[in-house]
C-alpha cells in the first residue's frame, strides 16, 4: 500500500460502511429488477388464466353440441321404431340405450381433452413460476458478490481522495516551510551561489516556480478543484517572496483561469426554461447491469 512520508497506510476499510453505501448504489435497481419480474410472472399467468377461461368455454360448447347431437339421434331412433310398430319392444329400448352410451363415451372424450389442455396451462404456469425462483436465487448470490466489489470500489476511491489530499497538505506544510526559509535568507544558503536571475530577466527561483505550476496543471492526479486550490495557496504563501512574483502572478493567472471555466460548466449544466417544459443542458445517466 502507496504511503506517505514512510508512515500513511491509508483510509482503514470500514466493512459496515462501505457495504451500507453499496446497497444504497446498488439495491434500488435491483429491487426494481425483481419487482419488474414478479409482476411479468403475474401478467403472464393471469394470461394463462384467461386462456383457461377461453378453454373451458369451447369445451363446455361442444359437450352442449354433443348432448344435442344425442337427443336428435335418439329422436332419429324412435322415429324408425314407431314406423316399424315396436314402440314398446325391447329394440326401441336398446337402441335408445345404445345412443345415450355412445353418448356419454363421446362427452367423456371431449372432457378429457379439456382436462389435457387445462393441465398443460397449469405446467406452463408452474414452470414460469419455478424459473422466476431460478433468476431470483441467482441474483440474490450475484448481488452479495457485487456488493463486496462494489464496496471495495467505493473504499479505494475514498483511499484515493484521501492520499491526494493528504499528499496535497503535506506538499502545502513543505512549501510553507520553504517560503520561511526565504524570507529568513535561508533559501540564499540552499542555492549555493546560484546567480539570482536568468539570461531572460527572470529570477532562478522564477523559473523554478513556473516549473512547480506546470506541474501542478499538468499533473494527473489532480483534479480541477485540487489544481484551483494548490494555485491558490502557493500564490498565497510566495506573496511575499520578490524572486518569485512571476510565477504567483502566473498562479493566480491560472487559478482565475479554472474558475472562469468551472463558471462556464456551472452555466451549462442549469435546467433552461423552452416552450413550457423544462430541459436540462447537461444530462448524466447512469443505468444497471440488469438487462
Amino acid at each position: 500500500m502507496k504511503t506517505i512520508g514512510g508512515d500513511y497506510m491509508g483510509l482503514q476499510y470500514d466493512q459496515n460502511k462501505y457495504m451500507e453505501q453499496a446497497k444504497q448504489q446498488y439495491d434500488s435497481s435491483y429491487n426494481a429488477k425483481v419487482t419488474s419480474l414478479k409482476n411479468q410472472l403475474a401478467q403472464n399467468q393471469q394470461a394463462l388464466d384467461q386462456q383457461k377461461t377461453g378453454i373451458n368455454n369451447n369445451y363446455d360448447l361442444q359437450v352442449q353440441q354433443q348432448n344435442l347431437n344425442n337427443k336428435l339421434n335418439k329422436n332419429n331412433v324412435s322415429n324408425t321404431i314407431l314406423g316399424r310398430g315396436l314402440a314398446n319392444s325391447s329394440i326401441a329400448v336398446s337402441g335408445l340405450a345404445e345412443q345415450d352410451a355412445k353418448n356419454t363415451r363421446l362427452v367423456g372424450n371431449i372432457n378429457r381433452e379439456r382436462t389435457s389442455a387445462l393441465n398443460d396451462i397449469e405446467t406452463q404456469k408452474s414452470l414460469l413460476a419455478q424459473n422466476l425462483n431460478n433468476t431470483l436465487a441467482q441474483m440474490a448470490g450475484d448481488r452479495e458478490t457485487e456488493l463486496m466489489a462494489l464496496a471495495r470500489e467505493l473504499y479505494n476511491e475514498d483511499w484515493n481522495r484521501d492520499y491526494k489530499d493528504r499528499q496535497l497538505a503535506q506538499q502545502l506544510a513543505i512549501a510553507q516551510l520553504q517560503a520561511s526559509s526565504y524570507g529568513s535568507g535561508g533559501y540564499g544558503g540552499y542555492r549555493s551561489g546560484r546567480s539570482s536571475s536568468s539570461s531572460n530577466g527572470y529570477d532562478e527561483m522564477d523559473i523554478e516556480g513556473l516549473t512547480t505550476l506546470g506541474n501542478i496543471i499538468g499533473s494527473s492526479d489532480l483534479n480541477p478543484v485540487q489544481k484551483q486550490d494548490a494555485l491558490k495557496n502557493y500564490a498565497t504563501i510566495y506573496a511575499g517572496v520578490p524572486q518569485l512574483k512571476n510565477s504567483v502572478n502566473k498562479a493566480n493567472q491560472m487559478h482565475n483561469n479554472i474558475s472562469k471555466a468551472n463558471s462556464v460548466l456551472s452555466a451549462l449544466s442549469k435546467p433552461v426554461t423552452k416552450g413550457g417544459g423544462t430541459s436540462s443542458a447537461r444530462k448524466v445517466a447512469s443505468s444497471k447491469k440488469w438487462a
